[in-house]
Order: C-alpha cells, then structure tokens, then sequence
C-alpha cells in the first residue's frame, strides 16, 4: 500500500512540474504501466522481490517516436566479482610467460562474453575487456625492475590476445520467432 501511495504522489508531483503537460502525462502513465506489466509477465512476482533473478538489468528505455526497447545491462556487482577473480589470478600468473597469459585470459574474456553478449549490453563488455586490460598493464608492469611496459604495447598485445564484444545472441522477438512460427 505504501509503495502505491508513493508512487501516486510521485506521479502528481510529475505532473505538476513543466516537462510533463496534459499531452505527455497519459503517455508518461502508459509506459510506466507497460514497463510494470513487462517486469510481472517476465520474472513474476516472487522474483522482483528477490533482486536476483536474471544476470542482466533489464530496463526500458524509449528509443524515439514513442517505441520502446528493453534493454539488458550486466549487474555491476557481478562484474566487479569476476574482475576481482581475474585480478587474483593474474597476480598467481605474473611470471608466466606472455602467450600464455595471453591464451587464458583470452579464454576467460570469451566465456564472458558469450554468456553476456546480449544486444544493448555492448558498452558493458567492452568496460570488461578494457578493465582486464588494465589489470594485465598493471601486472606486466610489476613484473621486474628493468623496463616498464608502455601501453602502446599492451594495446598490441590486446589486439593479439582479447576479442572485441559483439552481440552473441539474438533480440529476443527474433528468437521467440524461431521458436514459435505463425
């Protein structure tokens, strides 16, 4: 009850304010309800309430003239927990050789991806990749007292070893499509 009370008066307050009229109102209150009704007939009930129900956000957004698209972002904490597992293992790492740094963690950025790689999450893996980037710079550059590596280096290195994030799956109606011919 109280989670409708407040956001009935959110709504009024919206509707006060200049950038929500009399014409943008009604609109602003259908997406809202299509979005709620999209989060029940997707996860239900018991998983909302859960929090962890899917490894993506799933967010809507507008996308012009009134369409609107679901958008899939990973969580952050998941993966702030498996870069803080690539970090600790490139520290047992530091002194293999190169390559096969390389091949693991090319191994590591791909499996990544391919349970991540949903259209609309691309910005999110190539935070990935570029922060297990960072991670290999900075151990490289802890491995001796000799010569630092530049990072013109590492970016070749990177080029060699890490795959580039692209949209593994396919947008869901395509795949409901599939599946359920008309």
């Amino acid at each position: 009850m109280l989670v409708r009370t407040s956001l009935i008066a959110y709504l009024l307050y919206l509707r006060g304010r200049y950038y929500l009229d009399k014409q943008t109102f009604p609109c602003f209150v259908f997406w809202l309800l299509l979005m709620t009704a999209i989060w029940f007939f997707l996860l239900g009930w018991a998983r909302i309430v859960s929090g962890t129900f899917s490894p993506t956000e799933i967010a809507m957004t507008v996308i012009g003239l009134g369409r609107f698209m679901v958008r899939r972002t990973t969580i952050r904490k998941r993966m702030r927990v498996k870069l803080r597992a690539v970090k600790q293992q490139l520290h047992k790492r530091m002194h293999d050789p190169v390559p096969q740094t390389g091949q693991w963690l090319k191994s590591v950025v791909q499996g990544y991806f391919n349970y991540y790689a949903v259209p609309g999450n691309l910005t999110s893996l190539g935070v990935f990749r570029d922060r297990v980037l960072a991670l290999w710079w900075r151990n490289l550059r802890r491995r001796s007292q000799k010569r630092r590596v530049s990072w013109t280096r590492i970016l070749v290195l990177a080029q060699r070893w890490l795959p580039q994030p692209r949209a593994l799956h396919p947008f869901p109606d395509a795949r409901f499509a599939t599946s359920h011919p008309r």
